[in-house]
């Protein structure tokens, strides 16, 4: 998920995916993917995902809230 995009086979459009609001009493859940690696170019690469699982009376809600992509060179600058 954090690299490609798509969710997991039976994930049922994300809401299988993060824990579900029910089991710890919340009307929504946060969660959060990191990924991280040195690219050949030794540039730092950092990946975030961001989601949000909202429960409400009848339905539950997945949406993707924010996703990041930096990438730090080797004087540690910022692209």
């Amino acid at each position: 998920m954090a690299v490609c995009g798509s969710l997991p086979p039976n994930s049922q459009s994300g809401k299988t995916f993060i824990c579900d609001p029910k089991l710890v009493n919340r009307p929504e859940v946060k969660a959060k993917i990191e990924i991280a690696f040195t690219a050949i170019n030794q540039r730092k690469i950092l990946g975030v995902r961001t989601f949000q699982l909202t429960h409400t009376d009848k339905k539950t809600e997945f949406r993707q809230v924010d996703q990041i992509l930096k990438a730090k060179d080797l004087n540690g600058i910022v692209a």
